[in-house]
């Protein structure tokens, strides 16, 4: 039996090698080993060069040993999965004008930030934003002082303001849900026909938002809630054909009255979720003020100022707009509280 070779031995994979064996060298190596040494090379090609194998298949022919398997061919290049260039969305870069006329190129918000820590932008300094494409065409747009387009300078505002954005979203979202068991209870309580209709289309465009915003959950809830999403039309086409059936056309009514104050719902609940989404973000920016970078000249953002701003106000407006709702627009609930009085 042949002796059992090192791991730098000839002809092994130059990751593992520290010499290059000629032909001839290779040939008197192949030609002292078994025929189950020759075999099992196959086994693992990958750990012996293309040409220690070509000369051991050469050998095993030679023996008249069964031929092993051809060599692989070249792997084929993955698809690239790099977006065309045409969906990458162009860098933004930044031009600074000083106090004397020139003006400097920043490439991104992380450059002007560190130029603001530095002391070398102000915010009283006037900027633009333009996108850098292939030819470096420049995008006019009107000179902005540093302290509206940075947040760096107004991190509470700024947060304030993304705050507003989920908010809104989510208000939406919430406000057609609420729509649906509002509307719903007051047709079963008084036997609208009307009513059933109109909670049909809220239960349709709930399920179609609901589809949007998917993209945004864990990835370990989206496909079961984008499921939902896409079999509640079924059930609410389903369910209008039965309840025209039982209750009349006037069900068929209600849904276009529906579709009529979509728009509506649609301000509402922006309205109705921006507001404490407003003071939430305020809260969250105040809270980490004190942690976030700041420019050598300060803030200009009073911390009082934007607390009666930011969160005292939208939260006496939300619970005012929503005490004005329940009264006028939620009967059934104002007449559940009186009875549960009496």
């Amino acid at each position: 039996m042949g002796s059992r070779e090192s791991p730098w031995t000839f002809g092994k994979n130059p990751t593992h090698a520290h010499m290059t064996p000629t032909i001839e060298q290779l040939q008197a190596r192949m030609a002292a080993k078994t025929d189950e040494e020759l075999l099992a090379m196959f086994q693992k090609p990958t750990d012996w060069t293309q040409e220690a194998l070509d000369v051991a298949r050469a050998e095993i022919g030679n023996r008249s040993l069964p031929a092993p398997p051809p060599p692989l061919p070249d792997p084929k290049p993955l698809p690239d999965s790099t977006p065309p260039e045409a969906s990458v969305p162009a860098s933004q870069s930044w031009e600074i004008q000083f106090p004397d006329g020139s003006t400097r190129i920043y490439n991104d918000n992380d450059a002007v930030s560190e130029a603001v820590l530095n002391g070398d932008v102000k915010s009283v300094y006037q900027c633009r934003p333009f996108n850098r494409d292939g030819a470096e065409k420049k995008k006019q747009t009107k000179w902005k002082t540093a302290w509206k387009s940075f947040e760096i300078f107004r991190p509470v505002r700024s947060h304030m303001w993304k705050g507003v954005g989920i908010g809104a979203a989510a208000g939406i979202l919430l406000f057609f849900g609420f729509k649906i068991v509002d509307t719903g209870a007051a047709a079963v309580m008084y036997n609208v026909p009307k009513l059933f209709g109109i909670a049909l289309v809220y239960v349709f465009f709930f399920a179609q938002m609901l589809s949007n915003f998917a993209s945004g959950l864990p990835k370990s809830i989206q496909q079961p809630v984008i499921a939902l999403a896409n079999w509640i039309p079924q059930g609410v086409v389903i369910g209008g054909v039965l309840l025209t059936v039982n209750l009349g056309t006037d069900v068929l009514s209600g849904a276009f009255q529906g579709l009529g104050g979509i728009f509506a719902s649609f301000i509402v609940g922006a309205l109705a979720g921006g507001l404490p989404g407003m003071a939430i973000g305020t809260c969250i920016g105040l809270v980490r003020r004190s942690r976030l970078p700041q420019p050598p000249e300060g803030r200009q953002e009073r911390a009082s100022a934007m607390l009666a701003a930011g969160v005292i106000l939208p939260i006496v407006i939300f619970a005012t707009a929503t005490y004005f709702y329940i009264v006028h627009f939620m009967p059934w609930a104002t007449d559940a509280f009186v009875e549960s009085l009496k």
